[in-house]
């Protein structure tokens, strides 16, 4: 990320930290998300968490508006079953 973007995006809002993501998550947008999933969905090898907006040493912060993108993709509708459905009435 360069650095003009990263000033861009804390001038909107703070970044937050991965416990604020898990609280925003929860709190704010009401998806249940525990601290485990969260922190194996942001692990490298997975690679399913937000996107990270920066970093602080060696801790990832977030931007607000893009986890709660992220979450809402998350919370879409729910994937069809796969077992067929009733079989077509016949003619």
């Amino acid at each position: 990320m360069s650095p003009g973007l990263l000033n861009e995006v804390t001038m909107t809002q703070p970044l937050m930290t991965r416990f604020q993501v898990l609280e925003f998550v929860r709190d704010e947008l009401g998806i249940p998300l525990s601290l485990t999933t969260l922190e194996k969905m942001c692990m490298p090898s997975v690679g399913k968490g937000p996107p990270v907006a920066g970093m602080w040493s060696r801790r990832p912060l977030y931007d607000r508006e893009a986890v709660r993108a992220w979450a809402l993709e998350l919370a879409r509708a729910p994937h069809r079953l796969s077992r067929p459905g009733p079989a077509p009435a016949a003619a």
